[in-house]
C-alpha cells in the first residue's frame, strides 16, 4: 500500500504534573510495570482532556462577553422584551449558537475525562496490585472516604437531556447592566417533564458549570489521593 502524505506533529505533551505525584511514590518493579502498560497513554489522555476544557471554558466565556455587547447596546429594546414577556430578536445568532455549542462540547468532553480517570484507577489497580477493580468499586471508595459523587450521575443526565436528547435553548438573566446567559430545554418540554426524576436539573449557568468544575477537580485529587493511600497499604 502506498504510504500516505501524512505530516506527523511533534504534539506538546500537556502538564502531567498529577501522574508525577503518583509516579514517584512507586517502587522500582512498579514502575516498570508501569510503563509497560496502558497507564502512560491513559495519563496523557486525561491531561490532553483536561487541556480541551481550559479551552473550551475560555471560549464559552468570550463568546458571553460578545453577547454582553450586543445586548448593552439595545437597552430600550431589551428593557422593553423584558417587562412584556416576549422575546428578543438576537440578530448575531453565531454568538448564541457558539455558547451552546462550547457549552456542549464542555460537558462532553468533562464527563469524558471523569470516566477515563475511573478507567485509569482501575487499570492501576491491575498493574500495579495485580487486583480486578470495577469502576462501580472506585466509585464506593471515593464516596465512602473522600467526595460526594452525587453530582456525577447528574452530569450524565444533563449531558444526555441536553446534548442527546434534545437541542437546548438559551436565555438572558438580566443583573445590574450585565447579561448571564441560561441554556435550558424549552419551556413546553420542561412543563411535560416536570416531576421526571430524570431531569432534575432544568437549566445551565455559568454557576453551574462552575461548580462542576470545582467539582471535578475535587474528583480528581481524590482519586489521586485514593492510589497514593493504597500504595502506602500494599507496599511490593
Amino acid at each position: 500500500m502506498e504510504k500516505e502524505n501524512i505530516l506527523d506533529i511533534n504534539f506538546l505533551t500537556p502538564n502531567l504534573r498529577w501522574e508525577k505525584r503518583i509516579f514517584s511514590t512507586l517502587d522500582n518493579t512498579q514502575q516498570t510495570d508501569y510503563r509497560n502498560s496502558p497507564l502512560r497513554v491513559f495519563a496523557i489522555a486525561i491531561a490532553i482532556k483536561a487541556k480541551h476544557l481550559e479551552f473550551y471554558a475560555w471560549n464559552v466565556n468570550q463568546y458571553a462577553r460578545q453577547a454582553n455587547e450586543v445586548l448593552k447596546r439595545h437597552p430600550s429594546e431589551t428593557s422593553q422584551a423584558i417587562e412584556n414577556h416576549r422575546p428578543y430578536s438576537f440578530k448575531d445568532d453565531h454568538v448564541l449558537y457558539s455558547i451552546i455549542g462550547q457549552t456542549e462540547a464542555f460537558l462532553i468532553e468533562l464527563k469524558s475525562v471523569l470516566d477515563l480517570t475511573m478507567r485509569y484507577a482501575c487499570t492501576f489497580y491491575r498493574v500495579v496490585f495485580g487486583l480486578r477493580k470495577k469502576k462501580s468499586d472506585i466509585q464506593r471508595e471515593l464516596g465512602k472516604n473522600y467526595i460526594g459523587l452525587g453530582w456525577l450521575s447528574e452530569l450524565s443526565a444533563i449531558r444526555n437531556d441536553f446534548v442527546h436528547h434534545y437541542s437546548p435553548w438559551i436565555k438572558f438573566r438580566k443583573r445590574g447592566r450585565a447579561y448571564d446567559f441560561v441554556i435550558s430545554l424549552p419551556d413546553p418540554l420542561l412543563e411535560k417533564l416536570k416531576g421526571n426524576k430524570r431531569y432534575v436539573v432544568q437549566y445551565l449557568d455559568a454557576l453551574k458549570i462552575g461548580e462542576y468544575v470545582k467539582k471535578s477537580e475535587l474528583f480528581f485529587d481524590a482519586i489521586i489521593s485514593l492510589l497514593k493511600k493504597e500504595l502506602i497499604m500494599r507496599p511490593a
